[in-house]
């Protein structure tokens, strides 16, 4: 049932590096198998026989299974231990090349009664294997990454952005976790999303330098920005608070750099900046603040001087904030905005507007094939602005082989995942499979490819679709 090598083709190349490359030039060129990739220059036989195997459909649609090697490996699976003719056949006769090699066998047998040959073959791997996995972009060009990489090493590998708006990644086009470790030849695919951002956790799961990096770097960003937010509400909290306790005795109120310096010493901060960025995160409160603030402005206070105008610290600019509307109508404000049911589209999503005659706008996703035959005129520009919503309808599409207890362990990998079931409609596909059509709410595209990646990696799960 598995011939897959009435058709063959060997590649010899020069070096390891080229092994990956031909391998990807061959995946482009003709579509692999599943199941059918070994993976051999990574992980060698134990005598050694090192070689990237694969099977494809061939021009005229029948398998064709292909070895790709350097000379040196094919001298070694021709000539040495490795015989390859031996491998495939399996025979178990022993002939005059057996003879000639025995002292070999004996030698690593009587190795490893004295629990030398493992130490050795580690040896012989740590020096001939590279520290390094080979992978391929989807238009096939070969990425170096450190060993135990993940997809998101992959990303940043590709460019800093991609990086940063990574949400995802297909892997031989199934969606994995964020800590998949990648494998020699692994094709991969990155999802990314203009809502993206690096997370805190991503640092568990990075492992090349250059991620690294950038993933502290951007971090280091936005605690600078979340700062300085926090000086801004803090110190329009407290001028409020302030200006309540004095109740309008004063045209206007300016907060005092040196009466601020003078309280944040008292209550153990380091700086005014210090404590209007407590005040703003919610770490200490205004109203006791303010009221220490009056005591000290009014004793310092003389008759004839006027108020002391000094602002805490430097000067932050106000940070940007974000748009109040959840989707933004490129041009127009107040019109009447849903999201489309037959697409679903959560945040993070690429999306555009269609104009309808009765209901407004609705909003779907760039591919929806309900809006990309339709006129040019009636499409507008959007985009995703203040969320409003904690979840998002989603729809998946999963085929699986119909096996007891299927449903059960779908439905619990994803309330595991912090989501939950709103409609389930199963479909016999033949004699030995099944559908679902999965209703689901999620928080946005990055929890929804989560959701996907956990749902692959089920036992007789086939394909997962977005609806």
């Amino acid at each position: 049932e598995e011939l897959f090598d009435l058709l063959a083709l060997r590649i010899t190349v020069k070096d390891v590096a080229e092994c990956y490359s031909a391998l990807g030039i061959v995946h482009t060129i003709w579509k692999p198998l599943p199941g059918q990739f070994d993976d051999y220059i990574a992980n060698p036989k134990s005598n050694l026989y090192q070689s990237l195997h694969t099977a494809v459909l061939g021009p005229s649609g029948e398998p064709l299974e292909i070895q790709i090697r350097t000379s040196e490996m094919h001298w070694i699976a021709e000539y040495g231990i490795a015989a390859h003719w031996r491998y495939k056949e399996k025979r178990h006769k022993i002939d005059k090349l057996d003879e000639r090699l025995s002292w070999i066998r004996q030698a690593l047998e009587s190795q490893s009664e004295g629990g030398e040959a493992s130490d050795f073959l580690e040896h012989v791997k740590a020096d001939v294997l590279s520290t390094d996995v080979f992978v391929f972009t989807p238009k096939g060009d070969v990425l170096s990454l450190p060993r135990g990489a993940t997809p998101i090493d992959f990303a940043y590998a590709i460019h800093t952005e991609i990086g940063h708006k990574f949400v995802g990644a297909m892997v031989n086009n199934r969606i994995v976790p964020i800590d998949y470790q990648i494998q020699n030849g692994d094709i991969i695919k990155v999802l990314t999303s203009p809502q993206g951002h690096p997370s805190r956790d991503w640092m568990r799961v990075a492992r090349s330098s250059k991620a690294r990096s950038k993933i502290k770097s951007w971090l280091r960003q936005v605690d600078k920005t979340e700062r300085e937010e926090k000086l801004e509400k803090g110190r329009e909290l407290l001028l409020r608070e302030v200006q309540r306790r004095d109740g309008g005795k004063k045209e206007e109120i300016h907060l005092s750099g040196s009466i601020l310096k003078k309280i944040a010493s008292d209550l153990g901060y380091g700086h005014g900046d210090d404590l209007l960025a407590a005040i703003g995160g919610g770490g200490q409160g205004a109203s006791s603040v303010a009221s220490r603030y009056l005591e000290i402005d009014s004793a310092q206070a003389q008759p004839g001087q006027e108020q002391e105008i000094e602002e805490a610290g430097e000067e932050v600019a106000t940070p940007k904030r974000e748009l109040d509307t959840e989707i933004v109508v490129e041009g127009t404000r107040g019109v009447m905005v849903s999201l489309a049911n037959c697409c679903k589209p959560v945040p993070g999503d690429d999306i555009v507007g269609y104009v309808t005659k009765t209901r407004g706008i609705t909003i779907h996703r760039i591919d929806c094939p309900n809006v990309t035959d339709h006129p040019e005129e009636r499409k507008v520009e959007v985009y995703w602005g203040e969320l409003r919503s904690s979840r998002y309808q989603a729809r998946l599409k999963l085929e699986g082989a119909d096996r007891p207890g299927l449903f059960g362990e779908v439905a619990q990998a994803i309330t595991g995942l912090e989501s939950s079931i709103t409609q389930v409609r199963a479909f016999v596909a033949g004699s030995d499979r099944g559908r679902m059509i999965i209703d689901l709410q999620v928080r946005d595209l990055e929890h929804l490819y989560r959701i996907i990646a956990k749902l692959n990696s089920i036992r007789g799960v086939i394909e997962v679709l977005r609806g």
